[in-house]
């Protein structure tokens, strides 16, 4: 499907880029000021975007936000690394390293329009997925998903690992594979979602051994738990992505899956702001985004947590 001669090769050469804005083709987000400085230190924060500017705000605040120059189409942050997808240049776009000031400190290209973004808690393992065709995960788009090793430069990709689906091997190419949503455990450890033959299997991954073993089926862009115990994902509604998806919690353990108290049909990443409430972008009939809060034990209901924001992460 892709050459990894030479996917690799352009991976691993680090190009320090400007910070420059990104704007989807078509898509014209309502201006917002600069605010103030916005750092990836670590405390009870948030990290999002408004506008495409990269953001933070106190979790306690009651939605007093710093907005900063710096403009993504999807970030993420962890142990104050920063991972921001963005255009490169008018035809191209990059998966850039920040450091704890949002300062650039590497550029790895992406093979069509990103969609998310991951790091491991540490920030040492970078993960990003992009539509190479399509732009939704409800109609079987082709997507490209790199794990980045970020003190090594070495660069995997999981549609590649060696699979396995109830003990039998995957004999399916990677070119009739997709894998998309990496989660990580640590350094090493991740689960994703493998879309083989049709379906959609929740997959834990080992980057050292490049193995995926499934666990689950009708999972799709999985998050793990601060405790490690309980996968938040989206399952597709009667396993058929075109009548949507639902917020849903599996417990590792026993394979128990709560449904979440948000009917709408979501399609983002979800993330845990703690080990008792999840977060995610929700969109309006007009496509504009709120980031909204559920409990993950089913119960409550959704609340709003931050209008004209997305691409939600706990710093």
């Amino acid at each position: 499907m892709w050459s990894r001669g030479v996917i690799a090769a352009l991976a691993v050469v680090v190009v320090l880029l400007p910070i420059i804005g990104l704007k989807l083709i078509g898509d014209d987000p309502e201006e917002v000021a600069t605010t103030g400085t916005v750092t990836l230190t670590s405390g009870h924060r948030l990290l999002f975007l408004t506008a495409r500017h990269v953001a933070t705000m106190p979790l306690d605040s009651n939605g007093m936000a710093t907005v900063a120059e710096l403009e993504c189409d999807r970030v993420y942050a962890a142990a104050g690394t920063g991972l921001c997808l963005r255009k490169a240049s008018a035809v191209a776009w990059s998966a850039t390293l920040l450091d704890r000031n949002l300062g650039p400190q590497g550029a790895y290209p992406v093979d069509g329009t990103p969609s998310l973004a991951q790091l491991s808690p540490s920030g040492r393992m970078a993960a990003w997925t992009s539509f190479v065709t399509g732009t939704s995960y409800a109609r079987n788009p082709a997507t490209q998903t790199t794990v980045l090793d970020t003190k090594g430069g070495a660069v995997s990709y999981p549609v590649e690992y060696a699979a396995t689906i109830e003990g039998r091997p995957v004999k399916a190419k990677p070119s009739e594979r997709q894998v998309w949503g990496v989660t990580f455990a640590d350094d090493n450890r991740f689960y994703a979602t493998l879309l083989v033959d049709g379906e959609r299997w929740l997959v834990a991954g080992d980057i050292g051994q490049r193995t995926l073993r499934a666990i689950a089926r009708n999972v799709a862009l999985p998050s793990l738990s601060p405790d490690g115990t309980r996968i938040a994902f989206l399952r597709a509604t009667d396993d058929d992505p075109g009548k949507g998806w639902r917020l849903c919690v599996l417990r590792l353990d026993n394979r128990r899956v709560i449904a979440m108290a948000d009917s709408r049909s979501i399609e983002d990443q979800a993330i845990w702001l703690d080990d008792r409430t999840l977060a995610y972008t929700a969109r309006s009939d007009n496509g504009s985004p709120s980031i909204w809060t559920v409990p993950a034990n089913g119960g409550g209901r959704p609340s709003l947590l931050r209008d004209n924001a997305e691409s939600p992460a706990v710093l």
